[in-house]
């Protein structure tokens, strides 16, 4: 995560955390413990509630918390059961603004609001799970021995710094991602669909592009309009691949499905170098960032309104401890641009017999005067 990224998550953990904390002492009251209350916790200013370690941590460790809540189980009535929903009110409290975000984002098609909204919606799902695990000083430290028979709801304070080191190894490590991994991905599952990306093959989808066998993370792009009006100009498949080999091979059943399909891929370059297109926006892109980008790409015409243009990336980063980036995809063009219909057909009069018994019957719109 970089420091962008961290000041873009930063609004959804300061609602989080300070709603959370807020939680905890309100429920205490409510309970019968007014210790938190004493001290000033039964508040919505995040500056009551946000640890300066627990902010900057977020930039350097990738994660953060709050101040805790100090509760004495002892001021309740009925300590343990009490103690389980005063530790449970944070949770739930960061469960809830999911909710609400949730409700509010399937009734508002705003794509600035959802901007806002799904950092907010993750974060505080994140901070739900996270803190069910039984570690100290997370609240499934609490939740856990109040609902296990013969164990004590209250840790030593002497372990405390040993559990957050265990904490911090964790998270770094990635071994906690096992709880929040999943949690995560079902998150996202279940927000509403703001962009035409798929991980699953749409219904209506060009039956020529199929990604091969094997292939990882493969994204589709639908060119339909979804619920939220959006549409777009072409469908497209991209995937990775994890080695050369396998990206020669994906390359070559794509081209082969395609000849099966009657498809026919055109020799030379099909687009003037003056004509701003695809590989050029992504070269740019990629030279941008200080990466290297090694390309192959190849026009396939059927019609002369449709073209489908395959391509195959490897993108190397400027940081050498990263992987390169090897990409392959397919764009299915259905509704091609003046520009590119222009190159069609300066194309088909330098080499016609690439053209047999394709006719052109589309025209390049003139400007108005």
């Amino acid at each position: 995560m970089n420091f962008q990224d961290a000041l873009f998550l930063l609004p959804g953990l300061i609602i989080g955390l300070t709603v959370h904390e807020a939680s905890h002492a309100i429920s205490a009251k409510w309970l019968g413990d007014r210790t938190a209350e004493k001290m000033g916790r039964i508040s919505l200013n995040p500056m009551r509630h946000l640890s300066i370690y627990g902010t900057l941590a977020l930039f350097f460790l990738h994660f953060g918390w709050g101040k805790p809540v100090i509760v004495n189980l002892y001021n309740f009535k009925k300590p343990k059961f009490y103690y389980l929903l005063s530790s449970l009110a944070g949770p739930v409290s960061n469960l809830i603004i999911c909710g609400v975000c949730l409700v509010i984002l399937y009734m508002n098609s705003s794509q600035m609001l959802y901007n806002i909204l799904e950092p907010i919606f993750l974060i505080n799902g994140m901070l739900a799970a996270i803190n069910l695990v039984p570690v100290p000083p997370l609240d499934g430290s609490k939740i856990w021995p109040c609902l296990i028979p013969g164990m004590k709801p209250t840790i030593s304070g002497k372990w405390s710094m040993i559990w957050v080191i265990v904490l911090i190894i964790s998270l770094q490590t990635g071994g906690i991602d096992k709880v929040l991994g999943p949690v995560f991905n079902g998150m996202q599952r279940i927000l509403p669909n703001k962009t035409p990306y798929h991980t699953k093959r749409p219904a209506n989808f060009p039956q020529e592009l199929v990604a091969p066998e094997g292939v990882q993370e493969i994204v589709y792009v639908n060119k339909k309009p979804n619920k939220h009006g959006l549409s777009f100009d072409c469908y497209g498949m991209t995937f990775l691949v994890k080695d050369d080999q396998q990206g020669d091979s994906a390359y070559v059943d794509i081209e082969k499905r395609l000849t099966r399909f009657g498809w026919r891929k055109l020799k030379y370059k099909l687009d003037d170098p003056e004509v701003e297109n695809h590989e050029q926006l992504i070269e740019q892109a990629v030279l941008e960032s200080g990466a290297k980008l090694q390309s192959r790409n190849g026009f396939w015409v059927k019609s002369p309104d449709v073209i489908i243009w395959v391509y195959r990336n490897n993108i190397s980063l400027p940081d050498k401890k990263s992987d390169s980036t090897k990409m392959i995809g397919a764009m299915y063009l259905d509704n091609i641009s003046d520009e590119m219909l222009e190159d069609l057909i300066e194309y088909k009069n330098l080499h016609s017999e690439e053209f047999a018994g394709i006719e052109f019957t589309k025209t390049v719109a003139k400007p108005e005067k």
